[in-house]
This record gives structure tokens, sequence and C-alpha cells, in this order.
């Protein structure tokens, strides 16, 4: 057993050292104009649940490529009397299943009833039958509807007053691309020197938390987008302009006007979030939100 553990250690030792020498291989061509495999897209998550759907579609339509006249002579209202009869003789289908399904339950009672009647004549004592385990039902979601008593219970957080409707818009946000920056993140994809420029933060805005809110569903969300960034560099500002974009609301639960100013802290974050549902489309802000997760250091 040991043996088996130090062996996968091994290996799991070795495999990341070998992926350790690919990163740096790749850094060294990217150095190089001349060997730069140039940008490498990755896999996107939902191409595979298009290709089912797509199998989906071809296997269910692919018959009808091409109508024979003998087959499909007419239509009937924009659709073919194949296809309609289908349909019908499968909610047909549907129905009748609740009726044989109840029948095979009446059919089984009197197969149960027989055989007991069976073991009591020859003097045998019928096992007993363990009861079936209900599955477990998943609760329903609670339909959120605006009342007086919700609007009651919400009445801490528009006291505090950390509700706005922002009116900004990304397009404010005025600045142009940083090339040397694009320049730099081809030669090294991690590099953090030079920073961005407003041009290119704004597109990251419209694709990471614009986009990234409307998507279908499948797609990958982004729930939490953190900005970092020096003090007084419009991280605010951004906040605003996503919300006007959205058409969304701001609650503001920064720590010094949200948790300082309560006395359960928990109670009105849970009314927050309740608040956040009901007037959706809406973004949670907090300032400082590296503050909540620092250690303290003990002094010595």
């Amino acid at each position: 057993m040991k043996q088996a553990k130090a062996d996968a250690l091994l290996k799991e030792a070795a495999a990341k050292e070998a992926k350790q020498r690919e990163a740096e291989q790749l850094f060294r061509m990217r150095l190089n104009p001349l060997s730069d495999p140039g940008y490498q897209p990755k896999p996107s998550e939902v191409t595979g649940q298009l290709g089912e759907a797509l199998q989906k579609y071809r296997a269910a339509w692919s018959i009808y490529d091409k109508f024979s006249p003998e087959e499909y002579p007419k239509t009937i209202y924009g659709f073919m009397q194949s296809i309609l009869t289908e349909e019908l003789m499968c909610q047909l289908h549907e129905e009748c299943r609740r009726y044989v399904d109840e029948l095979m339950r009446l059919d089984l009672k009197l197969l149960i009833k027989a055989q007991q009647e069976m073991f009591k004549s020859v003097g045998w004592q019928y096992p007993k039958m363990r009861p079936r385990k209900k599955p477990k039902s998943t609760p329903l979601p609670k339909s959120l509807k605006l009342n007086d008593a919700v609007l009651d219970s919400m009445k801490t957080i528009f006291d505090l007053g950390i509700i706005s409707k922002p009116t900004a818009k990304i397009k404010d946000i005025i600045g142009d691309f940083k090339y040397a920056a694009y320049e730099m993140n081809i030669k090294d994809p991690d590099a953090t020197f030079p920073s961005p420029g407003f041009g290119d933060v704004r597109r990251r805005l419209i694709m990471s938390c614009v986009f990234g809110s409307g998507i279908e569903p499948g797609a990958v969300r982004n729930k939490a987008v953190m900005l970092l960034g020096p003090e007084r560099n419009g991280k605010a500002f951004m906040v605003d302009t996503i919300c006007g974009e959205l058409n969304a609301i701001k609650i503001d639960i920064t720590p010094e006007v949200f948790s300082a100013v309560v006395d359960i802290p928990a109670k009105v974050l849970a009314e927050v979030v309740l608040a956040a549902k009901i007037f959706q489309p809406s973004v949670i802000y907090m300032k400082n939100i590296e503050r909540v997760f620092s250690k303290k250091v003990r002094d010595f």
C-alpha cells in the first residue's frame, strides 16, 4: 500500500515537472518571432453540447432530406402529414401510459393476493415485503412576490441607503488601447507590466460583466468579478458603468457602510440577497474586499 502511494506521488511529480518544462519551452519559443506558435485558442466548454444537439437534429431530420412525392404528396398548414401523425401518436401514447400503469398496478395487487392465498393453503407464511423507499422530492423554489410584508422585511436596507440606480455607461470610460501591453502579452501571457489601458479594461468589462451576465444557459457565467488596481483610479465608477449597461441596481455592502453600522450583519446580508433576487438585475458591490480575506498577524 505504501509502495503504491509512493509510486503515485512520483508519477504526479514527474507529470508536474514535464508540464513545467513544456511551459518553459513555450515561453522561449514566444520570445523568438520566428518560432512563436501564435495564439492557441482554448476548447470551448459548450462545444460538446452543440455537437450533441447537432447530432440529435441530424438523426431526427436526416430521413426528411429527400422528399419523394409518393410518400409526401401534400402538406397540411405547412406541416407534413407523417410528422403530424407521429406527433399525435406520441401524445396518445403518453396519455394511454397512465391507464396502462394503473392496470399494471391492479394486476400486481391481484398477483400478490393470489400468492398469499396459495401460501396460506400450503400452511406457509407469506414473506413480508419491504416497503419501497420514496424518492426525495426536490423542494420547489418559492415564488418571489413583492408585497408589503417583503418590503417591511427589507426596511433596514432602505434605511441604510445602500441601494442606488447608476446611470453611467461604459462608453463614459474614456481611454484607448495600450498596444505595448498587447505586444508584451504576446511574448508572455502572464506579464504584469506594462499595465493595460482604459480601452483594454473597457473591453474586458464588456466581455466579462455585460456579456457574461446575459449569455444563454449552458455557457460560462461570471458570478463574481474583482477589480484590482491602485486607489482613486476609477474602480467604483467602473461598477457604476456596469450597472448602467445592465440597467441594474447597485447594492453597496462595503463594511464601512454595512457591517459596521448594523447589529446582525448576517441577517441583513440575507435581506440583501433577497432584495437582489426581487429587484434583479442587480449588482452587489463591496469595496476593499481583500480585507475580508486578510489574515491577522500575531504581534511578536
